[in-house]
Formats: structure tokens, C-alpha cells, sequence
């Protein structure tokens, strides 16, 4: 077929679907680290149940979040080794979707650090903006779609990145809403000002998702550390991958407060 008529039957299809109208939001964007090896040496078809069982959980968070936030909009997207999660308002209003920045560590929660623990590693990023979403055919296009693509796989490192787009959404919610105390506090906790390494040993400063559980109990904070290193010791560490997981307990014991 026809590639440029394929795109425009698809993009036909999503202006004529409502379930695809243009939404306004945070797009969330992970792959899994080493892939290949995971299906081909690691876990073989094993692979597709913990896949389903991702999905699984993020579908739950989602119908759960929804039955309590009315006009909340969450859609989940399964690509082979990559998870698209876009949430959104259902209707235009006064809310500021800004806001929905502090619902994301539940989505993040449900599945990420359990995966980690079992030896598949997420990187990613989270973009905000404009986007189209058609679930049924696992379609997803917009510029938040195409910002989050374009820098979900450049960092060294297991873990999430607000994107330029997401980062000044934060900025701009908390500046306007300076006694929404709660909010705040958990944008602040859960996406923390960070110099994140990338490819050719580069970093950029941004904010970084804190993906496991910080107390203020130092002692839970080294047995979490010490569930870390147990995956860490337990795989192989070629040297063209090293470095992520070298940045990834670096990051890991700063916010632990664990240098």
C-alpha cells in the first residue's frame, strides 16, 4: 500500500473518531533496557506475560484513577518494547492539566520499581502538550507524542526525564499555585532537579523521576539501597552498558542521601 495514502487514511480516521480528538496533557514514553536480550537469552515468551502484566496493572491504576476523578482521560499503549501513557482531561475546564503531573508517580508506582526488581529496566521521559490517542489501533501522534519519542531513549541511565515541555508545565503550576501545598509537595518530591547523563557523555540539567521510595529513616534507606545492589550483582555488566547502571546508583544513592 500506498505509504503517503496510509497516513492519510490514518489521520482521517483519528479527526473523524471523538475517542482521538486532540488532547492536552502529559505523555509518558518508556522502552525496556536491552530488549533483545531479554527475549532472545533472559526470559524468552516469559516475556509476553510480564509485558501483560504490565499492561495489566497500568489499566488497573487507570480504571481506578478514573472512577475517582471524574473527567480524568488516561490512555495505555502497548509497542512492542515501548509503553505510551498519555493522561489528559475529558473536557476542557477550569482545571489546569498542568496539574496532572502529581497523578503520574501512581501510574509510574504500579509496575516500574516491581520490574526493576525483576530485572526489566525502564528509560524514559514525560512531555506535555497537544496529542492524538486512538487505543484500538494503537495510534498515537502530536507534538507532545513526537517530543517525548525524541528524548525518551537518549539517557545513560534506568529511569524518567521531564522533557523541556513538562518541566516548564511544573514550573508554571507551581508558580501560579503556590498554596496548593499538597500538589506541590508532590510535584517536588517525585520530579527533582537533576543533571542526567546521555549518550557521549553528556548531561543535561532537567528534572528526574524518583521511582523508589525515599524515607527519612536511614536504615530503610540502605535496605532499599541493598535491594539495588542485589539486582545489580545478579546480571552481567558489559562494558558498553556499564555506565548506565553505574549512573543509575548514583542517582539512586543521592537521593537516599547515601553518597
Amino acid at each position: 500500500m500506498d505509504n503517503d495514502k496510509l497516513f492519510k487514511d490514518t489521520l482521517k480516521k483519528l479527526n473523524a473518531d471523538p475517542a482521538a480528538r486532540v488532547k492536552e496533557g502529559y505523555v509518558i514514553m518508556l522502552d525496556v533496557l536491552g530488549f533483545r536480550d531479554l527475549m532472545s537469552k533472559r526470559f524468552g515468551n516469559t516475556f509476553f506475560k510480564i509485558w501483560a502484566d504490565i499492561k495489566k496493572s497500568l489499566l488497573d491504576k487507570k480504571e481506578g484513577l478514573e472512577k475517582k476523578i471524574k473527567p480524568l482521560d488516561i490512555d495505555v499503549l502497548c509497542l512492542s518494547d515501548t509503553l505510551v501513557v498519555c493522561i489528559s482531561m475529558k473536557t476542557r475546564n477550569k482545571i489546569d492539566p498542568r496539574i496532572l503531573l502529581s497523578l503520574i508517580p501512581q501510574l509510574i508506582d504500579c509496575f516500574f520499581w516491581e520490574q526493576f526488581t525483576n530485572r526489566v529496566f525502564f528509560r524514559g521521559a514525560i512531555s506535555y502538550g497537544k496529542y492524538q490517542c486512538d487505543t484500538a489501533n494503537n495510534i498515537a501522534m502530536g507534538e507532545a507524542i513526537e517530543e517525548a519519542y525524541d528524548w525518551h531513549s537518549l539517557s545513560e541511565w534506568i529511569g524518567i526525564v521531564l522533557t523541556p515541555s513538562a518541566l516548564y508545565a511544573k514550573e508554571k503550576y507551581i508558580i501560579e499555585n503556590p498554596n496548593d501545598n499538597d500538589i506541590c509537595t508532590i510535584m517536588n518530591d517525585r520530579f527533582v532537579e537533576y543533571s542526567v547523563p546521555f549518550k557521549e557523555s553528556k548531561t543535561y540539567k532537567t528534572n528526574a523521576c524518583v521511582w523508589f521510595k525515599v524515607l527519612k529513616d536511614k536504615n530503610k534507606n540502605q535496605e532499599l539501597l541493598a535491594k539495588v545492589l542485589l539486582v545489580f550483582s545478579g546480571i552481567k555488566h558489559l562494558h558498553s552498558v556499564a555506565t548506565k547502571y553505574s549512573n543509575t546508583l548514583k542517582f539512586i544513592k543521592t537521593q537516599l542521601d547515601l553518597k
